[in-house]
């Protein structure tokens, strides 16, 4: 992957989910997928997430980690 992509990008862990958070024209929202590695919690937005159960597993799974 180092070199494909080049070192600088490289990501330190790589996690399969069977679910991602997606707003309603089913975008993975990246943004909500950030907060939750690096803060454990979701702070902004989440009015147009399809389904909120999504990041609540999600943020679960990362405690158990």
């Amino acid at each position: 992957m180092a070199h494909e992509i080049g070192s600088f990008a490289k990501p330190e862990q790589i996690r399969f989910h069977r679910f991602a958070p997606q707003d309603p024209q089913r975008k993975i929202m990246r943004r909500l997928l950030r907060e939750i590695v690096t803060s454990n919690s979701v702070t902004g937005d989440v009015t147009t997430l399809e389904d909120l159960s999504v990041v609540t597993r999600l943020a679960a799974q990362q405690d158990e980690e």
